[in-house]
C-alpha cells in the first residue's frame, strides 16, 4: 500500500503524506456501524469482506474485522473467486455465512454459492432490525 500511495502522490504533486491524508479522508461510516459491529462480534466471528482498500479499512478502524478484501484475497466481488478465498480465509462453509451488501450482483453471486445473503441498503440500523429480530 505504501507504494501505491507514493506512485499517486507523485501523479497529485504531493508529499506521499498528503496524498495518504487525502485518500483517507475519501471514506466514512454511517452512523451506528462500529457499535453493530462490536454488537456483532460479541456474539459470534464477524468478517468483513470488502472491495476496500488496505489504507481506507485502517482508516476507518476495521482491520480487526477484516478477513477477506479484494486487495487480500486479489479478486472483487462479485467474482466468484472473491467469495470462494473469502470462504477458505474465513474456515466456514457457505451455509454458515451470513452476508448483506447493497448491490444487487454481489448478493446473486453470494446465493448462487448457497451462502445466506440480502440486500441491505438502509445501513446499520436496518441492520440490527435484521440480525436481532
Amino acid at each position: 500500500p505504501k507504494q501505491l500511495l507514493a506512485a499517486g502522490a507523485m501523479a497529485f504533486s504531493e508529499t506521499a503524506s498528503q496524498f495518504e491524508a487525502r485518500w483517507r479522508s475519501m471514506v466514512s461510516l454511517k452512523p451506528g456501524a462500529p457499535a453493530l459491529l462490536d454488537e456483532c462480534a460479541a456474539g459470534g466471528r464477524v468478517f468483513l469482506w470488502s472491495n476496500i482498500d488496505p489504507v481506507h479499512l485502517d482508516a476507518l478502524g476495521l482491520t480487526r474485522f477484516s478477513r477477506g478484501t479484494s486487495f487480500s484475497l486479489g479478486a472483487t466481488k462479485p467474482d466468484v473467486r472473491f467469495y470462494r478465498r473469502g470462504l477458505l480465509v474465513a474456515g466456514g462453509a457457505a451455509s454458515e455465512v451470513r452476508f448483506f451488501d447493497d448491490r444487487t450482483e454481489n448478493v446473486a453471486m453470494a446465493l448462487r454459492l448457497g451462502i445466506e445473503a440480502e440486500m441491505c441498503l438502509e445501513g446499520p440500523a436496518e441492520l440490527r432490525q435484521r440480525l436481532f429480530a
